[in-house]
C-alpha cells in the first residue's frame, strides 16, 4: 500500500510538473506571439499616422508653391508692370491662410538699369500687413541657394527677425532674356509659419507615451514636445 501511494504520488508529481512545464511553454510562446503581433500593430499604426501626416503637409506645401510659381511666370511674360506686381505680391500674403510673408527679389540691376537693389516685401506683423524693401536679400539663403541652383527650393527653418516666429520659405526663380540669352532675373518667395505644423505633428500619439517630432532633411528639429530642442537660425530681415 505504501509503495502504491508512493508510485501514485510520483505519477501525480510527474504529471503536475509536466503540465506546469507545458503551460509555461504555451504561455511563453503565446506571450512572444502576442507581443510580436502588438508591436507589428503599433508599427503599422505609426506608419499609417506618419503617411497621413506627410500627405497633409505635402498638400499644404503644394498649395503654397503654386502662388509664387504663378507670380514668377507672370514676371516672365513680358515687360514688368510694377504696380500689378506689387498688387499680386500683396494678394499672395493677404489671401493665403498659410503665407505670412512674400518678396520679389531682383538680381542686381535686373529691375532697372540704374537701380542695383530692388526687393519689395510684404509680411504680416501683429495681425497687420506691413511693407518694406529687403536690401540685404543677397546675403540670405532664400536668395543665394535658388540663384545658385537655378531651381525652386524650400529653405531650412529659421526664426524670422521681424515676426519672431519659426518659418520656412519657398523660393521660385524667374527668368528673362539678356543679349538673346535666357538668364535668371530674380526670386519670388513665400514665407510660411510653422505653428500649424506643430499642431499637426503634436496630434500624433503612439499608445500612451509615444510622441512624434519632425526634422528637416538637414537634421534641423522643426517640431518637438520639448520646446528647447527646436532649432532654427535667426533671419536678418
Amino acid at each position: 500500500m505504501i509503495k502504491y501511494k508512493s508510485l501514485a504520488f510520483k505519477l501525480i508529481l510527474f504529471l503536475s510538473g509536466s503540465c506546469s512545464l507545458i503551460l509555461l511553454v504555451i504561455f511563453t510562446v503565446n506571450y512572444r506571439f502576442s507581443r510580436k503581433m502588438i508591436l507589428k500593430s503599433v508599427e503599422e499604426n505609426a506608419r499609417n499616422l506618419t503617411l497621413r501626416t506627410v500627405n497633409k503637409i505635402d498638400a499644404v506645401a503644394l498649395s503654397v508653391q503654386k502662388i509664387p510659381n504663378g507670380l514668377a511666370r507672370f514676371l516672365e511674360s513680358g515687360t514688368i508692370d510694377r504696380q500689378r506686381m506689387l498688387t499680386m505680391l500683396r494678394t499672395e500674403v493677404t489671401e493665403s491662410r498659410e503665407i505670412v510673408g512674400g518678396a520679389v527679389i531682383f538680381a542686381p540691376y535686373a529691375f532697372q538699369k540704374d537701380l542695383r537693389y530692388y526687393a519689395p516685401y510684404y509680411y504680416e506683423s501683429d495681425g497687420k500687413l506691413q511693407y518694406s524693401d529687403y536690401p540685404n536679400y543677397f546675403l540670405e539663403d532664400v536668395y543665394q541657394v535658388p540663384m545658385e541652383l537655378e531651381a525652386s527650393v524650400w529653405s531650412e527653418p529659421y526664426i524670422d527677425a521681424k515676426a519672431k516666429i519659426l518659418e520656412v520659405t519657398y523660393s521660385a526663380p524667374f527668368y528673362g532674356r539678356s543679349a538673346g540669352k535666357r538668364q535668371i532675373k530674380g526670386i519670388v518667395t513665400a514665407d510660411i509659419s510653422l505653428a500649424w505644423l506643430e499642431k499637426v505633428v503634436s496630434s500624433i500619439k503612439v499608445l500612451k507615451t509615444g510622441d512624434a517630432f519632425l526634422i528637416s532633411r538637414n537634421g534641423t528639429i522643426i517640431t518637438h514636445p520639448v520646446k528647447d530642442l527646436i532649432s532654427g537660425k535667426q533671419a536678418g530681415r
